[in-house]
């Protein structure tokens, strides 16, 4: 059983993470308003570093870095600004929508993936047992 964990975690919590991640970045660059496409082009799913403790996925929109070819402005676009001229642009939310109107569809993907692998790993462990 203490093998159990490891296995799973490594394996098919990573990929259910994985998974639901890459729905969010789908539905995400559907919805990032487009001027030059740059920010649509900018999604990307990243694996968190390995630990003993915690594992996941960073969904990264945009760039931190500030140059002619990087979306840095991810976060003026989503939440608004204060243009030079002292207007306020509005708000455009795009990764926020991405991520909840998704949120029932990516828990039943996760859970599907995780009993699969839960059934999978039962199998390999137990193999002269019925596994359900």
């Amino acid at each position: 059983m203490a093998q159990f964990i490891p296995r799973l975690q490594k394996k098919h919590i990573r990929k259910a993470l994985r998974a639901g991640a890459k729905i969010v970045k789908q539905d995400g660059e559907a919805l990032t308003p487009e001027d030059e496409g740059l920010l649509a082009l900018s999604w990307r799913v990243r694996a968190r570093r390995r630990s003993r403790t915690r594992l996941g996925v960073d969904i990264i929109v945009g760039s931190d870095e500030i140059d002619q070819d990087s979306p840095y402005y991810a976060l003026f676009v989503e939440f608004g600004h204060m243009a030079k001229d002292g207007s306020f642009v509005e708000p455009q939310p795009f990764a926020r929508p991405a991520l909840w109107d998704n949120a029932v569809r990516i828990q039943r993907l996760f859970l599907t993936i995780l009993r699969e692998g839960l059934r999978q790993l039962a199998r390999e462990l137990y193999p002269n047992r019925r596994i359900i």
